[in-house]
């Protein structure tokens, strides 16, 4: 039996994060999917997940600081930003600020299924990590 993983989404987007679910729904890879509305709820369930997909634009602390804090607490954690924004400034401070990934978010459904499929396939199968970063 393939193993499923647990997902966290930071997203305060209502619509955003249904169809994200929408998407994680009919994957092989998710056993549980955690949703925090803000950088603050994130910082609390990074050690139950071992796939963070992170909005920049928050409530409170922002994405790329949230994102910091992530990577400071836990440097091995597999953080893939997923927001809007096409800004080449937003994408290079999320890279710099230790992002592992960075995801546009898309418009159809089929098309964010694919991409979700893709970034769990290659984060929790397909590379090796360190073993505290899959729980």
């Amino acid at each position: 039996m393939k193993k499923k993983y647990n997902i966290l989404l930071v997203d305060d987007d209502d619509n955003d994060v249904k169809f994200m679910k929408r998407a994680a729904h009919d994957s092989d890879f998710v056993e549980n999917i955690f949703v925090a509305e803000n950088g603050e709820d994130a910082l609390e369930k990074i050690n139950e997940v071992d796939l963070i997909f992170l909005d920049l634009n928050l409530p409170g602390i922002d994405g790329v600081e949230t994102l910091s804090r992530i990577k400071n607490e836990d440097p091995s954690s597999i953080v893939v930003i997923f927001s809007t924004s096409s800004y080449s400034y937003d994408i290079k401070r999320s890279y710099e600020a230790g992002a592992n990934a960075y995801l546009q978010k898309p418009f159809q459904l089929s098309e964010l299924k694919a991409k979700f499929e893709t970034i769990c396939k290659y984060w929790l199968e397909t590379i090796e990590l360190p073993q505290k970063a899959l729980r």
